[in-house]
């Protein structure tokens, strides 16, 4: 959880830094109807088992999509803990549930996507 935190803090440093806009595009220039879905549709894993998960985007034909950072974060960190940089490894810890959610921009939910993992023994 505080190397999730730190990546975050880090993130929104360099979106300062190279002067972007962290609140991600306007809602009225259509860039923020993309479509993200987590990657592969696994939702079950064993207690020490490790996946590794990304995000995948699509964008309506005849958009540019804008520049993009990749959040993740877990609710659960004693069932599961994640390493995460863009693509995110999981590792089932102990049995139980975790919600993984990655995100283009945390700003906008509609660029979210979220899965309940279930850890088994």
């Amino acid at each position: 959880m505080f190397r999730t935190a730190a990546y975050l803090i880090g993130s929104v440093a360099i979106f300062l830094m190279l002067g972007c806009n962290p609140s991600g595009p306007s809602e009225t220039s259509g860039r923020s109807k993309a479509t993200v879905t987590i990657v592969p549709a696994t939702d079950t894993l064993k207690a020490g088992q490790t996946v590794e998960f990304r995000l995948s985007e699509y964008w309506p034909p005849g958009v540019t999509p804008p520049p993009t950072w990749h959040y993740w974060s877990i609710d659960n960190p004693d069932v599961a803990s994640i390493d995460a940089i863009f693509d995110v490894r999981v590792t089932g810890k102990s049995p139980g549930r975790a919600r993984l959610t990655g995100c283009l921009d945390p700003e906008l939910r509609e660029r979210c996507d979220s899965r309940l993992l279930t850890v088994t023994p």
